[in-house]
This record gives C-alpha cells, sequence and structure tokens, in this order.
C-alpha cells in the first residue's frame, strides 16, 4: 500500500509534466496580479508566484491580452521579459479612446506598434482584444465600437495576423461587421485574414456553430460555463476549434 500511495502521486506529476498548454487569454497588465484592486493593496505582489504556478501545471506559455494602446504596450514589456506572447489592440470598451486623439492617430499608433513587434521574443501574434461589446455601452456607444473594429480589422489583414475577438450581446452586428470586411470565409484568407478566436465565449450554440463555420476558434474560460445552455454550448465546440484561457 505504501508503494501504491507513493506512485500515485508520481505518476500524477509525470503525466502534469507531458502536458503542454498555452494560455490564449491572459490578463497579466491587470493591477490584482501585483495585489492591488481599485488602487487599495489587498495582498502583497505575488506575481512571479503566479507564472510559477501556472508552469508547475504545464502551462508553457501565455498570450498576454492588449485591452488598448497603452495596455499592449505593457503586454509586449511583459511577453519579452518572460518569454511569452502578446496581442495588441482596443478593447471595444475602450473605444472611446480613439475620440481623445485626432482623427486616425490613434490607430496609426496601433498599427506602428504592430510593424515594430512582429519578430523575435514577446511579438505580437494576434490584433486585439477588438470586437463588440453591447453589455457595457456606458463605456463606449456601438458607433464608437463599430469605427474600433472596422480599423482593427484591416490592421489583421494588412500584417496577416489572426484577430483576437470579444463579442457580448452583439452578434448580428459582429458577424455583419467580419462579413464587411471579407473575413467570414476560411477566417478571412482570400484578403490576407489569418482567421483567430472568439475568446471567452458565452454566445450560443448556433453564435459558435456560425464562427466556427467561418473559419474561426471558439476559447473559454469560467465566464463560459456559467449556466446549463453555455456548457451545453462548450460541449459542442469541435475539439480541433477548441482554445483555453483563464
Amino acid at each position: 500500500m505504501d508503494g501504491q500511495a507513493t506512485q500515485q502521486p508520481q505518476g500524477a506529476q509525470q503525466r502534469r509534466r507531458n502536458r503542454i498548454f498555452i494560455d490564449v487569454g491572459v490578463n497579466l497588465t491587470d493591477r490584482v496580479f501585483r495585489g492591488l484592486h481599485r488602487g487599495h493593496r489587498k495582498h502583497p505582489d505575488d506575481f512571479e508566484a503566479v507564472l510559477s504556478r501556472a508552469k508547475a501545471a504545464g502551462v508553457e506559455s501565455q498570450i498576454i491580452t492588449g485591452g488598448s494602446l497603452s495596455e499592449s504596450r505593457a503586454a509586449i514589456k511583459l511577453a519579452k521579459e518572460h518569454g511569452f506572447y502578446a496581442t495588441i489592440g482596443c478593447h471595444p470598451t475602450r473605444s472611446s479612446e480613439l475620440k481623445k486623439q485626432p482623427e486616425g492617430q490613434y490607430i496609426r499608433s496601433l498599427d506602428k506598434f504592430i510593424s515594430e513587434n512582429l519578430t523575435g521574443p514577446g511579438r505580437c501574434v494576434a490584433v486585439g482584444e477588438c470586437g463588440l461589446d453591447y453589455d457595457r455601452l456606458f463605456f463606449s456607444g456601438k458607433e464608437d465600437q463599430k469605427k474600433a473594429f472596422r480599423a482593427q480589422l484591416g490592421l489583421a489583414k494588412k500584417y496577416h495576423l489572426p484577430l483576437f475577438l470579444h463579442s457580448r450581446a452583439a452578434h448580428l452586428d459582429f458577424i455583419a461587421l467580419l462579413i464587411e470586411a471579407e473575413m467570414h470565409e476560411n477566417g478571412g484568407q482570400a484578403v490576407g485574414g489569418r482567421g483567430g478566436v472568439a475568446h471567452s465565449f458565452t454566445g450560443t450554440i448556433e453564435e459558435m456553430e456560425e464562427l466556427v463555420g467561418m473559419g474561426y476558434y471558439i476559447s473559454v474560460n469560467g465566464c463560459s460555463m456559467k449556466t446549463e445552455e453555455q456548457l451545453e454550448m462548450v460541449k459542442r465546440i469541435p475539439l480541433d476549434k477548441l482554445l483555453l484561457e483563464t
């Protein structure tokens, strides 16, 4: 019995070491990883411990999400420091930031930053996080979101990069803009696109199947599994189109 008790944990550890995971959407730029919440310290900075635990669990690499121009710069910096990857883009709830600069300047800055970080360690591997979020229109209105999304679809085509996509309560407009940009067949390969992933997906089975049919991956996390309907949707995702994130 003692021998079996010793062997089982070792076997479990070996299986864990043999697994290779890539977290496709991690918000490591968030100050909560430094122990700060809404400007107040809640616990000591345990950033390095978080990375160590992920590594021990078999997470070999991570893609750090860029949600704005400033956040994208921070994401690339962290990616270079830790040998990870990052996305560069503007989250739909940040779309109003475009209006705070001269017309077109924000997107030109994203464009330039992408062009400077396409190779080497810590490089940009996707445009985004971009898309539409109609659940939080109090941050940015629909037209601001659509304008930012259109521009980033253009950047994805220009640099032949995948999209890191966000869609909340906006599926019809979301699909319409992908079609408008000709990114709806084989992930837009005919026009320079490289597909992408609808991350933290919380939509219906039908919405998931439509995106998969257009050539996109579906990524899930805890937000994707809060209801029986969502659990059923997750079960239906083709395994060759399923990605994972925290």
